[in-house]
């Protein structure tokens, strides 16, 4: 293989075209393997059947905390504390952004569902964007998973005379 020249002065370090070559390749085929998957190409196919579903809405609080309502009957299912809940305060951030970004109201609910073969996933309607919680680990998944098993969540917090969850 005969190198080329590619420096302005002679005897300055040879460049060799083939290694170059491979190299714009691999950065052209990256480049399009991320637009492919970025325009959907390679996102998830929605399970046919939903054997549990939750509509979820969460709230800032003025403390930093977070709370994880279920949208339906308006009772507060979590209240995730400052520094706590860091994959759901993450996931949900990505999410919220998206709609920010796509000017779409924060009062839509997401859509949190258990599909016939045990998969979890967390949508937004709004937006059309799925997250598939399994790929996150077990842990990562109980996260939001706890919500479709155990309902009952907004009995255990308190509320004020007005009604109000401290």
């Amino acid at each position: 293989m005969a190198p080329i020249n590619i420096m302005s002065k002679p005897g300055q370090q040879r460049i060799y075209a083939s290694p170059l070559a491979w190299m714009v390749a691999v950065m052209v085929l990256s480049i399009g393997f991320a637009a492919v998957g970025g325009f959907g190409l390679g996102a998830i196919d929605r399970p046919a059947h939903t054997v549990a579903a939750v509509q979820l809405s969460f709230a800032d609080r003025s403390n930093g905390a977070v709370d994880v309502i279920d949208a339906r009957t308006g009772h507060v299912l979590q209240r995730v504390k400052p520094g706590e809940g860091g994959f759901l305060r993450a996931t949900m951030r990505g999410l919220a952004n998206e709609r920010k970004r796509r000017d779409i109201s924060d009062d839509l609910p997401f859509a949190l569902e258990r599909t016939q073969d045990g998969h979890v996933l967390l949508s937004d309607p709004a937006t059309g964007r799925l997250v598939a919680l399994d790929a996150f680990g077990q842990t990562n998944r109980a996260a939001f998973e706890r919500f479709l098993d155990d309902r009952k969540l907004a009995a255990a917090l308190p509320t004020t005379s007005q009604g109000e969850r401290p």
